[in-house]
Protein backbone atom coordinates (compact mmCIF):
# COMPACT_ATOMS: atom_id res chain seq x y z
CA UNK A 1 0.00 0.00 0.00
CA UNK A 2 1.33 3.33 -0.93
CA UNK A 3 1.42 6.00 2.22
CA UNK A 4 0.51 9.19 0.96
CA UNK A 5 3.19 11.26 3.61
CA UNK A 6 1.78 15.06 2.02
CA UNK A 7 1.57 17.79 5.00
CA UNK A 8 -1.51 19.69 4.70
CA UNK A 9 -1.87 23.60 5.95
CA UNK A 10 -4.25 26.24 5.78
CA UNK A 11 -1.80 27.18 2.46
CA UNK A 12 -2.29 24.08 0.76
CA UNK A 13 -5.90 24.10 -0.10
CA UNK A 14 -8.09 27.14 -1.79
CA UNK A 15 -9.86 29.39 0.57
CA UNK A 16 -12.58 29.06 2.49
CA UNK A 17 -15.51 31.51 1.89
CA UNK A 18 -14.55 32.72 5.42
CA UNK A 19 -10.90 33.64 4.41
CA UNK A 20 -11.74 35.21 1.29
CA UNK A 21 -14.47 37.52 3.47
CA UNK A 22 -11.22 38.16 5.92
CA UNK A 23 -8.73 39.33 2.69
CA UNK A 24 -11.77 40.97 1.22
CA UNK A 25 -12.08 43.07 4.57
CA UNK A 26 -8.71 43.35 5.65
CA UNK A 27 -6.38 44.73 3.01
CA UNK A 28 -8.45 47.57 2.02
CA UNK A 29 -8.71 48.22 5.67
CA UNK A 30 -4.84 48.02 5.58
CA UNK A 31 -4.69 50.48 2.75
CA UNK A 32 -7.38 53.09 4.46
CA UNK A 33 -5.08 53.31 7.59
CA UNK A 34 -2.07 53.85 5.10
CA UNK A 35 -3.39 56.91 3.40
CA UNK A 36 -5.03 58.49 6.12
CA UNK A 37 -1.40 58.11 8.13
CA UNK A 38 0.14 59.48 4.93
CA UNK A 39 -2.50 62.27 4.81
CA UNK A 40 -2.08 63.46 8.45
CA UNK A 41 1.50 63.30 8.00
CA UNK A 42 1.46 65.60 5.35
CA UNK A 43 -0.70 68.26 6.92
CA UNK A 44 1.12 68.42 9.72
CA UNK A 45 4.32 69.14 8.00
CA UNK A 46 4.33 73.15 8.39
Amino acid sequence: MKQNNIIRHGCSQLPTLYQSLTYLLYFPNILNCFLQISLLDESVKV
